[in-house]
């Protein structure tokens, strides 16, 4: 009883005899065995070639420079990314502290009001609407990044710690504000507030 092989028990017949590399009578003798997939064997040879002995690409050494360089921004960046979101701030004004200001020279050195940067402490302005050269100005005094200053200013408000509250019920989330409606007279230009 013969049975009729397929196309890929043929292709791999002749890849299993031919371990080495192609080899012109096995693959005239195979093509002569199975005239149905002669085509077929004879791409299989040349394709198998063509991996085989084609070379590498050569780059450049201004390429080679250049992913090289390309390579390390990522690098960079990625180890820049894990630095900063492992850097956390505690409170601005502790790091404050640890620069020799206080909050009232804090407030004068960003160019703001003390009750701004009392805002700022407690995060109780919405995020999106502190103007950017703002978070710039407290990085550059507090010497850190941007990054470590969004990601503080970002946070949920802080509660006040062993305050009593004179109503009936506690509130449960503090009122955060946009930036503008409490502080005009710190209003950027380009803020996106409607002043």
């Amino acid at each position: 009883m013969n049975k009729e092989l397929s196309l890929a028990d043929v292709l791999e017949d002749y890849a299993v005899e031919t371990l080495s590399g192609n080899n012109l009578e096995i693959l005239r003798s195979m093509m002569e065995k199975y005239p149905r997939f002669r085509e077929e064997l004879m791409d299989f040879a040349v394709s198998r070639a063509q991996i085989r002995y084609t070379p590498e690409p050569e780059i450049s050494v201004e390429e080679e420079a250049r992913y090289k360089q390309f390579g390390l921004e990522n690098l960079n960046f990625f180890l820049k990314g894990e630095a900063a979101s492992a850097e956390t701030l505690a409170s601005l004004t502790e790091v404050a502290k640890e620069r020799g200001l206080n909050r009232t020279t804090l407030a004068s050195k960003v160019g703001v009001s003390l009750s701004l940067v009392m805002y700022l402490e407690k995060k109780r302005l919405r995020f999106s609407s502190i103007p950017k050269a703002i978070i710039a100005r407290l990085a550059n005094v507090l010497e850190v990044s941007e990054t470590v200053i969004a990601n503080y200013l970002n946070q949920l408000p802080d509660l006040a710690t062993n305050a009593s509250f004179k109503s009936q019920t506690r509130q449960d989330k503090k009122s955060v504000f946009p930036f503008c409606s409490r502080f005009q007279q710190n209003c950027l230009a380009g803020c996106g507030c409607d002043r």
